[in-house]
């Protein structure tokens, strides 16, 4: 049994490790290590405030670099929801607007215009088909001032086409159409119009009696071949195409179709034109007259004929 002596000779006194108790042997002591030093913690004392430990970045535990979560935002927002596979969600059809302008690639080509591939979720109601979605038209006609024959001259498939202006939706079918032209200023109205007045318009198309002229008015004018020039005119085309900018006079308005005819005369050729109209246009009244009355004269006329015939047949 051991003596009083011999425990507390064995029990190690604070600070100290007892590294052997041999008799005859003195107990040699260690001194433990700065806990800056001791491993494990991954800390660093910090040497102005001994009581405060940084911790180094990228060490577990830590806010490093290293340590970040994958994905993370960083402070500048959530990104944009992307599909499975990494493809771009795209944005309801309802979030477009009469006047939104977007952008898109040239899918597809026709002889009337070009489909656009856009962000938008283009399709009908109830179609649940998504993978052929997204499409709008860009016609020919609205592609540029100028008219085009063959827009595959102007657009490939692949071309980028940026600030296309949406002009028209129907949501029910899924249908959108694109526009790069400007837009065209505010329609004159109808009543706002005055005969005599010189407009300044753009010819619009041309026909094989005329052409109609755009001076800004909803409904375009008719310049008849008549009006063009006091020379006798076989092809409009040899005086006007479309495109071209000329100065006109109205000279009729016709409040029942709301329909407007102007000319490039000067007035007295005008006044002459409608003068020799009118004359026209009576021969025509009269003739009309005389063929009824004619037609009128010979029913008669064979009606009494008739009843003399049978008064006749009567006295035999």
């Amino acid at each position: 049994m051991a003596t009083m002596g011999e425990k507390e000779a064995k029990a190690p006194s604070s600070g100290a490790s007892a590294v052997s108790d041999a008799p005859g042997k003195k107990n040699r002591q260690v001194k433990r290590k700065p806990r800056s030093q001791r491993g494990g913690g991954g800390g660093v004392r910090n040497k102005q405030n001994p009581k405060m430990t940084t911790v180094k970045h990228g060490t577990k535990g830590g806010k490093g670099p290293n340590n970040r979560r994958k994905g993370g935002n960083n402070g500048s927002g959530i990104g944009k929801k992307k599909k499975a596979g990494g493809k771009q969600q795209l944005t309801p059809m309802s979030k477009l607007r009469l006047g939104t302008k977007i952008d898109g690639v040239v899918a597809g080509i026709s002889s009337f215009g070009v489909f656009i591939k856009t962000n938008y979720a283009i399709r009908s109601e109830g179609d649940t088909d998504k993978t052929n979605s997204g499409y709008a038209l860009l016609h020919k006609s609205q592609v540029q001032d100028e008219k085009v024959e063959d827009i595959s001259k102007i657009f490939k498939k692949g071309d980028k086409i940026k600030g296309a202006r949406v002009i028209s939706i129907n949501y029910a079918k899924g249908e959108v159409s694109l526009s790069l032209r400007k837009p065209r200023p505010k329609r004159i109205p109808y009543d706002d119009i005055n005969v005599g007045k010189e407009y300044d318009g753009k010819i619009a198309n041309v026909t094989p009696y005329g052409a109609f002229v755009d001076i800004g008015s909803k409904k375009n004018v008719l310049l008849h071949i008549s009006r063009m020039t006091q020379d006798k005119v076989t092809n409009v085309r040899d005086y006007v195409s479309e495109g071209d900018i000329v100065t006109i006079h109205i000279i009729e308005k016709n409040d029942k179709t709301k329909t407007l005819s102007g000319s490039m005369l000067d007035r007295t050729s005008d006044e002459y034109l409608n003068k020799r109209k009118k004359q026209m246009q009576r021969q025509k009244d009269n003739h009309k007259e005389a063929v009824q009355s004619s037609s009128e004269r010979s029913e008669l006329e064979f009606f009494e004929e008739a009843i003399r015939e049978l008064e006749e047949a009567v006295k035999l």
